[in-house]
C-alpha cells in the first residue's frame, strides 16, 4: 500500500487545521500559494542570467470571448533564465524550454515557480522562459490557453534576440501548467481560437498534468483533505474557470478527451498518487502509448501533487524534485541532441 512521505504527511496533517482554502476568494489563495512556496519550496538559487520580460498578446479577453475584432495592446509577464553554456562552440547551444506554473489557471505566478525554473535550468540544462499568463476569474476559459499560445510564438520569433535555440525547443509545466503545454501540442483544437500556434514543440515535460475538468475518476473521491491539491480544491478551480459547467465536456478543457493524441511530440509525463488528478494522468500515459509516441513515464507512489513546493519540510519532496528535473534534462537532450 503506498504510503505518503513523512514530511508531506505532517504538513498535510496542519492544513487540517487551517480554514478550508476552497472557501477563500481567489486573491487569498494566491497570497497563500505564494508563501507557502517561499516558505517551503525550493530556494532562489543563482543562475548565469535572469531577465525580465514583456510578451505583447494578440487577444483580449472580449476578443477570446466573444471572437471581436475590437483589439486594444496589452503585454504579460515572463522571466528568462539562461544557463551558463559549457563552452562558446556553435554546437554548445542549450535546449529551451517554455515553461507554464500550475494553480488551476486561478493561482500561481512566476514568483511561485521561480525557485524551480532556476533549478529547471541550472540542472536539466537548458534556457528556460517562464510564462505568467492570466488567471480566472478575471480571465475566463479560454484566455489563459490563447496567452500561453501568444507566449509561446513570441519566444519562437524572438529567440535569437534573446539568446535562445529556437531549433531545440519545447514546453513544459506542473498541473495546469501541464494542462497548457499539451494544448499548445495539439494544433487541430486550437482551430476555432482566435490564435494558434506558429511551429509545434519539439518535446513537452507534463507534470501531474490537470487533463479532465469533469472531475469523476475514483482519484477524486479518494483525496479530499489534508493534500495540497483536493476534490474540493480542483472544482473550485473548475468554476473560476469555467464560464459555465457545459465546458468542461470540450476538448480544450479536458483534453483527455481529445482523440487527436498522435500529435503530441516526445513525451516526458510524471503523475504522483496522493493526487485527485492521479487517474486522469495515469489514463494520459496509456492513451499516449497506444498512439506510439515517444513517453518517459514517471510515477511516484510517495508524493502529493505539488509536492515541489514542499522541498524545505520533506526530504523525499526536495530528492524527488531534483530527481525530476534531472530527468526532465536527461529526456531533453535525449530528444534535440545533447548541448
Amino acid at each position: 500500500m503506498p504510503k505518503l512521505a513523512l514530511g508531506q504527511r505532517l504538513f498535510g496533517l496542519s492544513l487540517k487545521l487551517m480554514p478550508p482554502t476552497h472557501k477563500l476568494p481567489p486573491n487569498v489563495v494566491r497570497k497563500l500559494f505564494h508563501w507557502t512556496d517561499k516558505l517551503s519550496g525550493l530556494p532562489r538559487i543563482s543562475v548565469h542570467k535572469v531577465e525580465e520580460l514583456k510578451i505583447p498578446i494578440s487577444t483580449n479577453a472580449k476578443d477570446v470571448l466573444q471572437k471581436t475584432d475590437d483589439k486594444k495592446s496589452e503585454t504579460i509577464s515572463a522571466r528568462l533564465y539562461l544557463s551558463e553554456r559549457l563552452s562558446e562552440s556553435s554546437e554548445d547551444v542549450l535546449p529551451t524550454i517554455v515553461f507554464f506554473h500550475s494553480g488551476g489557471c486561478v493561482i500561481g505566478s512566476v514568483e511561485t515557480h521561480d525557485g524551480f525554473c532556476r533549478h529547471l535550468a541550472n540542472y536539466a540544462r537548458a534556457n528556460v522562459v517562464s510564462v505568467d499568463y492570466r488567471l480566472a476569474p478575471e480571465y475566463k476559459f479560454p484566455v489563459s490557453i490563447c496567452d500561453a499560445i501568444d507566449a509561446w510564438n513570441w519566444v519562437v520569433k524572438n529567440g535569437d534576440r534573446l539568446g535562445l535555440n529556437t531549433q531545440k525547443i519545447g514546453v513544459a509545466g506542473d498541473s495546469a501548467g501541464g494542462y497548457l503545454s499539451l494544448l499548445l501540442n495539439l494544433k487541430s483544437l486550437q482551430q476555432n481560437l482566435p490564435v494558434q500556434v506558429t511551429r509545434t514543440p519539439d518535446f513537452q515535460a507534463l507534470m501531474f498534468p490537470m487533463l479532465d475538468l469533469r472531475a469523476g475518476r475514483p482519484s477524486y473521491d479518494e483525496f479530499t483533505s489534508g493534500l495540497l491539491l483536493t476534490k474540493d480544491m480542483m472544482l473550485y478551480f473548475r468554476d473560476h474557470y469555467l464560464n459555465s459547467e457545459e465546458e468542461k465536456h470540450l476538448a480544450l478543457a479536458s483534453p483527455i478527451l481529445h482523440d487527436g493524441l498522435s500529435e503530441c511530440p516526445p513525451t516526458y509525463l510524471l503523475t504522483v498518487e496522493f493526487d485527485p488528478l492521479r487517474d486522469e494522468g495515469l489514463e494520459m500515459a496509456d492513451k499516449l502509448k497506444q498512439a506510439g509516441l515517444n513517453l518517459e513515464h514517471r510515477h511516484l507512489n510517495d508524493c502529493m501533487h505539488s509536492f515541489f513546493s514542499l522541498t524545505k519540510v520533506s526530504k523525499t519532496a526536495k530528492d524527488r524534485t531534483l530527481t525530476t528535473i534531472e530527468q526532465i534534462g536527461g529526456f531533453v537532450n535525449s530528444i534535440v541532441g545533447s548541448a
